[in-house]
C-alpha cells in the first residue's frame, strides 16, 4: 500500500502523488492532505494494535483448543470446491491470454458479480479457516495446499499481491499463527527474498510482462520499480471517495453467498 513511499525516498525518480493505473492525472492538494491522513491513522491504528497484542497475544493468556468438526463433512466441501476450481481456471487463464492482465479484473465492471468462481474462492477461505482449527494434519496440508495451487497460478497470470499474501500467511501459521517470536533480520530476510523473486521469476513466467515494458535496470532500480508499481493501490484508495453509488450488497455477497437474495 505504501510502496511508493519507500521506493522514492530509497532514490526511485517518480511522482508520489500520480494515478497511472485506469487513468492519468496528479492528485491536488486537498487529496494529498486526506491520503496523508489515513496513512497516518493506519500507522497510529498499527501500533495500538501492537501494544495490546502483547496481553491478548501472551502464551498465558491464550488456551489454544481445537475445533471439533465433522471431518467427513469438511472433506466432501474440499473435494467440491477443489472440483470446481480445477474446472474454472482455465477459462480464467484463457481469458488472461486473450485480454491480458486486466481480463482477471473484468467481473469488477459488474458491479462485484465474481459468478461461481468468486464464491468458491470465499468458501476455500472459509474452509481455510476451519481446517487450521482441526486436529487432522491431512486436511490442514490438503487445504493449504490448494490454496498455494490457486495462488502460483494468479501469480502467473498476473497477481503478485495473491501470492505475496499467500507466502505471508504461510509464514504467519509457520510462527504458530503469530505465538512464536521471529527475529526481525529473518523475517527482513525472508521479504527481501520474496522481493527478489518477483523481480526475477515473476518477469519471466508471468503472463502480466506482456502487458508491461520490458526494463533493462538492475536489481536494485526492478525492486524500487517493483515497489512502486505496488503503491498504486494507495492511489485508487483516493478514488473510493469519488464513487456515490457504492454496490455494497453485491460487495457484501463476497463475503456472504446469498446476502443479495435475502435482502
Amino acid at each position: 500500500l505504501c510502496g511508493r513511499f519507500f521506493s522514492i525516498f530509497l532514490g526511485f525518480q517518480e511522482s508520489l502523488f500520480e494515478i497511472d493505473f485506469f487513468s492519468y492525472r496528479i492528485l491536488h492538494d486537498f487529496e494529498k492532505n486526506r491520503l496523508m491522513f489515513f496513512v497516518f491513522l493506519a500507522l497510529v491504528s498499527l501500533e495500538i494494535g501492537l501494544y495490546f497484542s502483547k496481553y491478548f497475544l501472551n502464551k498465558k493468556n491464550i488456551n489454544k483448543k481445537d475445533l471439533a468438526l465433522n471431518k467427513t463433512i469438511l472433506w466432501i466441501i474440499f473435494s467440491i470446491v477443489t472440483i470446481i476450481l480445477l474446472f474454472s481456471l482455465p477459462d480464467v487463464v484463457n481469458r488472461v491470454l486473450s485480454f491480458g492482465y486486466l481480463a482477471l479484473h473484468q467481473g469488477q465492471a459488474d458491479g462485484y458479480n465474481f459468478g461461481l468462481l468468486g464464491k468458491v474462492t470465499t468458501l476455500l477461505y472459509i474452509l481455510l479457516g476451519f481446517a487450521l482449527t482441526q486436529d487432522s494434519k491431512n486436511l490442514k496440508r490438503s487445504v493449504l495446499g490448494v490454496l498455494i495451487l490457486y495462488s502460483t497460478l494468479y501469480m502467473f497470470m498476473g497477481s503478485r499481491g495473491t501470492f505475496v499474501c499467500t507466502l505471508l500467511f504461510l509464514l504467519w501459521v509457520y510462527y504458530d499463527y503469530g505465538l512464536k517470536s521471529i527475529n526481525p533480520l529473518k523475517f527482513f530476510s525472508y521479504l527481501t527474498a520474496i522481493a527478489f523473486f518477483l523481480i526475477s521469476v515473476f518477469s519471466i513466467i508471468s503472463l502480466r510482462t506482456k502487458d508491461l515494458t520490458i526494463s533493462n535496470d538492475g536489481p536494485l532500480d526492478a525492486m524500487l520499480k517493483l515497489l512502486y508499481d505496488q503503491g498504486i493501490t494507495l492511489m485508487v484508495f483516493n478514488e473510493v471517495f469519488y464513487l456515490d453509488k457504492y454496490p455494497i450488497l453485491p460487495m457484501i455477497q463476497n463475503f456472504i453467498p446469498g446476502s443479495v437474495f435475502i435482502a
